[in-house]
């Protein structure tokens, strides 16, 4: 396998989710809750763009949708555990950090009119 190729397809890969991304955040923007937002947005950058080990070719990484997919139609739901588990691990990661940013976020405004309120002072 050509590593050329292999850094070219995941140049276009990468070209091609993030205008998915940058799609999917257009079509959630109206949603009023923030959380929820950033949320989907990061769970669907985890699907997207998590790496995983190919199964079959020692040494390459490979976006893990599409290996999963592939390697649950090829060998079925019991050899594709191991990528389900990356994942899962992923999708729990932006479940995480979309708490943190929610908590984080919620602190800077419970201390915005402070900063204000001395500002006009």
């Amino acid at each position: 396998m050509n590593p050329e190729d292999v850094k070219f397809a995941w140049q276009i890969y990468l070209a091609v989710g993030g205008v998915a991304v940058l799609l999917w955040a257009l079509l959630i923007w109206k949603l009023k809750v923030t959380g929820l937002k950033v949320l989907l947005i990061l769970m669907a950058v985890a699907f997207l763009f998590t790496p995983v080990a190919h199964p079959d070719v020692e040494g390459l990484l490979v976006p893990g949708s599409v290996a999963m997919v592939m390697h649950w139609m090829s060998h079925g739901l019991k050899e594709t555990v191991p990528i389900l588990l990356v994942m899962g691990f992923a999708q729990i990661g932006a479940i995480v950090l979309s708490l943190v940013f929610v908590l984080l976020r919620h602190q800077w405004l419970k201390r915005q009119p402070e900063v204000s309120a001395t500002a006009n002072n």
